[in-house]
């Protein structure tokens, strides 16, 4: 469930989740942030981010009790997701989830702009200008669109956090926040 995608605002998805994108709006740096659910029994294959540019950060929102058996692989390191608190990594690193229980897990994924020095930080940003033009956001905006269309969906009540990058890629962080009563 996108919300946006290289520093673009889905418009429709973000009005049906205005608490969350409250605080996403909040967040320096954050380019993309989309609603990731994974549902029980499923496994994304190992995968490599292809930009250095940020860090990825991923919000624990409904996780399976039995948690051993529901995780992402980060280089050699099994991490864990807890309802309420972020884990955040550099996406460069070999990386894999399993959900090898039968509960499904949501999380809300969220890239920050990795902080870095002039001039590498000009490079940055010409390349999410660039990647605002390629097939995978197009798809996505393509896709944010029809969903537009769609009669409007029920409301899920989600809680908000507040999000900073740790600076280490593997280390797994709290996110102190107040509790909210709308998505």
């Amino acid at each position: 469930y996108l919300l946006f995608a290289m520093g673009q605002k889905a418009e429709g998805n973000c009005g049906r989740c205005p608490e969350t994108t409250r605080v996403l709006e909040s967040i320096p740096g954050m380019t993309t942030a989309f609603f990731s659910i994974l549902a029980p029994g499923k496994h994304i294959p190992p995968d490599r981010g292809i930009f250095k540019g940020f860090v990825r950060c991923h919000l624990g929102l409904l996780v399976p009790e039995r948690r051993a058996d529901c995780y992402m692989r980060v280089a050699d390191v099994n991490l864990h997701w807890e309802p309420g608190k972020c884990m955040v990594f550099d996406d460069t690193y070999d990386h894999e989830v399993h959900n090898d229980t039968d509960e499904r897990r949501v999380v809300l994924l969220i890239d920050v702009v990795r902080p870095i020095r002039y001039p590498a930080r000009l490079l940055t940003r010409g390349l999410m200008w660039m990647g605002n033009w390629t097939a995978y956001i197009k798809d996505a905006r393509r896709n944010e669109s029809r969903v537009r269309a769609r009669p409007t969906f029920t409301k899920r009540r989600w809680r908000s956090a507040s999000v900073v990058p740790t600076g280490d890629p593997l280390r797994v962080a709290g996110a102190a926040s107040p509790g909210s009563d709308k998505c």
